[in-house]
């Protein structure tokens, strides 16, 4: 169910509201020699869209509550045996992203124009959380920003983001901090100059650094 909180040439505000039920049968894939059990998940989710009217700025935001459980009462999994019951898990996920158009077809002449977009994101999703509707990886918290540029034909692409998970802090787990820092620059020697000749080529750059420590581990 969606809706319009306020209206504009490019989408304005708009809140969606899903509400879900899921069950996923014990069922394998017929050449893979496992028993995988089965899975149920409710949960109920809302979404939010905002677009200024000029277009420059967008943001998505999300937040959704599943209870997910996959219950143990295949005697193919139990072999007969006595065992704790699984019991449902009720957890939060939520993101947030935005991009804001700082400069937007800027001519710098007749043919070429100047273009900066910035971005952000940030993520959380808690441990244990489960849906059966989504593929989603849990127990994580993400930021990420960055930009992308373009120059008279050249782009400029720069993204840095920061991974961390064990968000309950059990010592028992390694919990990571990972760091990804990438920057791609094109450039089109014919586009940026305004010339046709084509004895001039298109130079590229790509540059990717990950970094990850054991955060607890360097407490300990």
């Amino acid at each position: 169910m969606g809706v319009q909180l306020l209206q504009n040439q490019a989408g304005g505000v708009r809140l969606e509201t899903t509400v879900m039920r899921g069950l996923r049968q014990p069922v394998g894939n017929f050449n893979a020699g496992e028993v995988v059990d089965a899975e149920e998940s409710r949960g109920i989710g809302f979404r939010l869209l905002a677009n200024d009217a000029s277009g420059r700025f967008k943001a998505d935001a999300g937040f959704v509550r599943s209870t997910f459980t996959n219950p143990s009462s295949d005697p193919q999994l139990t072999d007969q045996l006595d065992i704790v019951k699984v019991e449902p898990v009720t957890r939060n996920a939520w993101y947030a992203e935005a991009s804001y158009d700082l400069l937007k077809d800027v001519r710098l002449d007749a043919a070429r124009t100047l273009g900066l977009s910035l971005n952000f994101r940030h993520e959380r999703v808690e441990p244990q959380f489960g849906t059966v509707g989504a593929s989603v990886t849990a127990d994580r918290l993400q930021t990420q920003y960055g930009f992308n540029a373009s120059i008279a034909g050249a782009t400029i692409q720069y993204q840095s983001s920061q991974n961390e998970d064990n968000l309950a802090n059990i010592p028992t787990v390694l919990k990571t901090q990972t760091r990804n820092t990438s920057l791609n620059v094109n450039v089109p020697l014919q586009t940026v100059l305004n010339v046709q000749n084509n004895l001039l080529p298109t130079l590229t750059y790509s540059f990717q650094r990950t970094r990850q420590v054991g955060i607890n581990r360097l407490l300990a």
